[in-house]
């Protein structure tokens, strides 16, 4: 996922304090063992992800629509409100009280996946999702 989407926002890493690019997380290490971890780096350089609260990016897990579509919006600087800021929950499998809430919104406003009823917010996303997800975001972030 991080790979794609820095890929997609067309990060050069060369720009970014090399310091920054390896050992990023507790379980991000450095090239060649951890391919991913100059993505993974620069993602979270730019504020895209955290981690977890004990340092991990767990890397292995798959990411969900949830997860993924938070982090793209940030990617691609579109608007999420606050939670409270919503008046109407955007899906019938979307509560106020998610998490996510604000982030479901965000994506049925900016139509960065198909129109449907359900948000499916833990649904694991696919090579397939993920790049449908960031062309639409590219092709709504343009305009």
């Amino acid at each position: 996922f991080a790979k794609m989407l820095v890929e997609a926002a067309d990060i050069d890493y060369t720009a970014l304090p090399a310091v920054d690019m390896s050992n990023c997380f507790n379980d991000v290490k450095d090239l060649p063992g951890d391919w991913f971890a100059p993505s993974v780096c620069a993602a979270k350089y730019k504020g895209w992800v955290s981690g977890y609260d004990w340092g991990d990016f767990v890397p292995n897990k798959n990411i969900v629509k949830a997860e993924g579509l938070k982090i793209v919006l940030k990617a691609f600087g579109f608007k999420v409100p606050a939670n409270e800021m919503v008046k109407n929950a955007p899906y019938a499998d979307v509560k106020s009280s998610d998490w996510f809430y604000a982030v479901a919104q965000a994506t049925k406003e900016n139509k960065l996946v198909l129109e449907s009823d359900l948000f499916a917010p833990s649904w694991e996303l696919t090579r397939a999702d993920v790049a449908q997800i960031i062309y639409n975001a590219m092709q709504r972030a343009s305009n």
